[in-house]
């Protein structure tokens, strides 16, 4: 499949569902596709779209390219970019130490900016929840993050804040705020 051409074609579903099945089909593709991501601002967009799908139904596809994911996401020229990746990063597996690192560094950054979208910044805190598991001191600067903005936070935040809170709750963490 040319993808370039597809991603200049335009920007539908359709489109974004071909070129991932086409990567699922031929993963060594997955490589010089993830360029795209980070080309001008409207291919960025359209390349990230069907990283949703692969997410869905081949993620492990996706594993060693993690770090180029975070790379895309922490440039950040197109909101879709950030928040197909952090899609991504909520349910994947994260084996190499550095690649955590970086994702827990990217993830606290977008989930407490308040410029960021509202949809991003609730993906980036299931990452984090879902890549702190082991690090109590993270969970417990999870807890106080989404305490100190809860309430003035747009309905998804706070429905997703909830959740982790209550489930942090669980493990006897407390917000300290």
């Amino acid at each position: 499949m040319d993808f370039k051409a597809a991603l200049e074609q335009g920007h539908s579903k359709e489109i974004a569902i071909q070129i991932a099945h086409s990567l699922i089909a031929e993963p060594e593709q997955l490589e010089a596709y993830l360029t795209f991501l980070s080309k001008e601002p409207i291919i960025a967009q359209r390349a990230s779209w069907p990283l949703a799908t692969i997410t869905d139904e081949a993620q492990e596809l996706l594993e060693p390219f993690q770090k180029e994911l975070l790379d895309a996401a922490e440039r950040n020229l197109h909101p879709a970019v950030s928040r197909n990746i952090l899609r991504y990063f909520q349910f994947a597996p994260i084996r190499d130490e550095s690649v955590q690192e970086k994702l827990l560094d990217v993830a606290f950054r977008q989930m407490e900016s308040p410029t960021i979208p509202v949809a991003i910044r609730v993906f980036a805190m299931q990452a984090i929840e879902q890549n702190t598991k082991t690090v109590p001191e993270l969970r417990q600067a999870l807890a106080d993050s989404i305490a100190l903005r809860i309430e003035e936070e747009k309905p998804g935040f706070k429905s997703r804040g909830k959740k982790i809170l209550k489930a942090l709750e669980k493990e006897h963490i407390f917000p300290s705020v």
